[in-house]
């Protein structure tokens, strides 16, 4: 069997053809552009932290604290103490087997603000302005 000349093979095969190559600076910019949106999406963002638990079962927000403060024009501080003591209320009623729906509960308080010889919207104005109400 005779050796076949190499230079008569490369010259029966379709020629090879160079794809022209990328600029450098397309594919740099192509790399940093995979970067950036690689490490945008697996940084970690804060978007809501929770602050505080009350009997394990009641969380209060950052969002919570920010909203209450910002509605009602009080420090953060305040805002905290008034969900504390909303959640504290919560855990209570339900650790007591306790549950007052939405009417039962505006009865109630229309029927304080009447004992005490006010409208419920005067009360509730009232309470606002002590920042000891919330819309329930």
């Amino acid at each position: 069997m005779k050796n076949p000349n190499p230079s008569k093979l490369l010259s029966k095969t379709a020629p090879f053809k160079r794809r022209p190559l990328l600029p450098t600076s397309l594919l740099l910019k192509g790399l940093l552009f995979t970067m950036a949106t690689q490490l945008s999406l697996a940084t970690p963002r804060l978007i809501d932290q929770v602050i505080a638990v009350v009997g394990g079962e009641y969380p209060i927000t950052l969002y919570e604290v920010e909203k209450l403060s910002s509605e009602q024009k009080i420090p953060p501080a305040t805002a905290l103490k008034l969900l504390l003591q909303k959640r504290l209320l919560q855990y209570q009623l339900r650790s007591r087997g306790i549950s007052i729906d939405s009417f039962t509960l505006q009865e109630a308080f229309d029927r304080f603000a009447r004992e005490r010889r006010m409208s419920p919207t005067q009360l509730r104005e009232i309470l606002q302005r002590e920042h000891r109400y919330q819309q329930f």
